[in-house]
């Protein structure tokens, strides 16, 4: 966001530039997702926060929060893959007029 309001001066440059920052952040969330079955369950937020009574059996703990968390990853990554599509198709749209 930052960057784009940087770049605000030039529309199909903001957008381009909030496009393929959508884009790498999605790439992250992609590799995170990937990631997120090896993590041990011990070592993530969500098992800290949880009260003794509430953590599940530790046998099932680590596919249940790895799943979740795989989840999760997955659903945001394609939030800013979608975002990403949008804002690169408005930067290009935008630069079009200048080319013509």
């Amino acid at each position: 966001l930052c960057l784009m309001i940087g770049l605000s001066a030039n529309l199909d440059a903001t957008l381009k530039a909030g496009g393929y920052s959508a884009l790498l952040v999605s790439s992250v969330l992609l590799m995170m997702a990937q990631r997120a079955p090896g993590k041990p369950f011990r070592h993530t937020e969500v098992w800290l926060m949880l009260d003794e009574a509430e953590r599940p059996p530790e046998p099932m703990a680590q596919r249940l929060l790895a799943g979740v968390r795989r989840a999760v990853f997955l659903r945001f990554a394609a939030y800013h893959a979608v975002a990403a599509a949008l804002l690169l198709t408005g930067g290009f749209v935008a630069g079009l007029p200048g080319r013509i």
